[in-house]
Parts: structure tokens; sequence; C-alpha cells
């Protein structure tokens, strides 16, 4: 075992010693290895979704993958919308427009549901019929009441798409199972997109006194990726300069501080850029490797200077 160190060791001093004698190239070297691996952030995948922390070939994800084949995606953007009345025609002619637009406009969308499109069952003695519930935006007074006891007197729209109270109702937006011509399933990144629109479509009928409230998974991966984005940055960032104060106390001179901080950079640029290589997406599970790697980095910096 002792023959194995001392060769490892020997090997590491003739790397030091050719690092001495060709300082340019062995400075030049990292600093092209660094630079390549920066080009690479813009394939960086943000992950935040369940599914990320299972492995591809967990049991529970293979059965899970294999229901959304047979069944698509369980996961709705629940799009609430609370006006001063519900039951107005004003407010439905702009749910109408609403839908119509989520429907035109939104990318990797299967399907909108709402008071607008969603179907009316009724029984006619031996005939089952099945219709539109809104065929047409009914006018204010007595069409506007009928249409009204209808839909609340009707369990399958009553806190589906409309509250028992009748002061708020919901659309329902399905999204794609796959990406386009890919048997991918959705991730993040397109629940980010689709959610980016929906909020384009919508937020502008605030104006009108319309509260608007989002929910659903989708919703809860895009606003995660988001905090992710934040978090990163936020650590990595106040972890440095915390490090860069106790440095400048301890050594009191500018390589003590601006060596390791070299070591540290180089290292997050080379860790993540090899992610980006591999395609392997930054989840909730790694996303504590940046900060990681700032304490590692400058803990082995700081003994090499004691040292030397």
């Amino acid at each position: 075992m002792s023959g194995f160190r001392n060769k490892v060791e020997g090997k590491f001093a003739d790397l030091a010693n050719w690092s001495y004698r060709h300082k340019y190239i062995a400075i030049a070297i990292p600093l092209v290895i660094t630079a390549f691996m920066l080009l690479q952030f813009k394939n960086l995948r943000l992950e935040s979704s369940l599914e990320s922390f299972f492995h591809d070939d967990d049991p529970a994800k293979i059965a899970y993958d294999e229901f959304q084949d047979v069944f698509g995606k369980d996961d709705f953007f629940i799009i609430a919308l609370q006006p001063q009345n519900v039951f107005d025609r004003d407010f439905l002619k702009d749910l109408k427009k609403i839908h119509r637009s989520l429907a035109k406009e939104v990318p990797y969308l299967d399907d909108v549901t709402s008071l607008v499109n969603v179907r009316e069952t009724i029984g006619e003695e031996d005939r089952l019929i099945v219709e539109d519930l809104m065929k047409r935006v009914p006018k204010n007074g007595a069409p506007m009441a009928a249409f009204k006891k209808k839909v609340l007197s009707n369990r399958l729209y009553v806190n589906s798409l409309i509250s028992a109270d009748g002061k708020l109702t919901a659309i329902a937006v399905r999204p794609d199972t796959y990406r386009p011509g890919r048997k991918e399933p959705l991730a993040t990144a397109e629940y980010t997109e689709m959610y980016v629109k929906i909020k384009e479509i919508v937020e502008p009928y605030r104006a009108k006194g319309i509260e608007i409230h989002y929910a659903g998974n989708p919703v809860f991966s895009s606003v995660i990726e988001s905090s992710m984005i934040e978090d990163v940055g936020r650590m990595t960032s106040l972890s440095l300069a915390l490090i860069a104060l106790i440095l400048t106390i301890m050594f009191r001179k500018f390589s003590g501080t601006i060596y390791p901080f070299c070591i540290v950079v180089v290292s997050v640029v080379a860790t993540l850029g090899t992610m980006a290589l591999l395609d392997l997406p930054i989840s909730m599970v790694t996303l504590i490797v940046p900060a990681f790697l700032v304490v590692v980095g400058v803990a082995d910096s700081v003994h090499i200077l004691a040292i030397f």
C-alpha cells in the first residue's frame, strides 16, 4: 500500500515540477477547459419535478410511465377566476375569450376544460342526450338565472369547475404527455413555457377586477424551478462573500483570497459544464452541489496555502 502511495505522490510531484517549468501552458490549459465548459451552460437543464427523485430504471417510475402511456398526463394547470359575479354576461364573455386564447396559443396543450366547453348529459325517457352546457352566452336576467341553477345543481360541475357558493370558477389546462415528435415526457422546462404563456393570456384580466389564482403540479414545478435558480445564485454568492471575508482576515493579502477563488470558480464551472455535456439536470437533490464545491475547494486551497 505504501509503495502505491509513494508512486501516486511521485506522479503529483512530477506534475507540480512540470507545471512550474511550463507555467504558461499550465495556466492556459485550465483556462481553455474552463472556457469550453462555460460554453456548455446554455445546455444546462433544471428539473424540479417529483419524477427527478427517481432513477429511470426505478420500478415505481417505470409503472408510472406505463400508466401515462395508456391514460395520459394526470397533471393539470388550474386557473381559478373570482370576478364580482360569475353569472354575469360580461364575465362569461371574458371567460370564453380566455378559453379560446388558451386553446389556441398555449404550447404542449392537450385540452382546456371550463364552463365554456364542458358537456351536459341529459336523460330523456329512453334517450341519452349529450350537448354543450353553454351553447351561447346567456343574457342577464331570467336566462342567466336558469343557467346558474343548471350549473349549481349538477354535482359534476360543483367543486370542479364552479365553487359550491358560485363565486369562483376554474379552467383546467391539461398538458400533452410527451414532447412533440419524441416519446419523452414533458419536463419542467415545458411546464414553465406553458405557465408563462398562460399568465401572459390571463393576467390582463386582473384590470377588470377579476381575482386570479393558479394551482396544480405543473405550476408547483415551475415555481420551484424559479426558486431553485434564485437559491443557487443566493447560496453561492453568500458562500463566496463569507469565505472572502474569512480568507482576508486569515491571510491579510491578495493571494490568500484570490487563489482559492480561482480554484472554486474553475471547479464549479467544470462540474456544471460536465453535467450539461452529460445531459444531467440540476434537480432538488443536486442543487447543493455548487455551494458544496465552494466549501470543499476553499478548504483544500487553504491547506496548500498554509503549507507553502
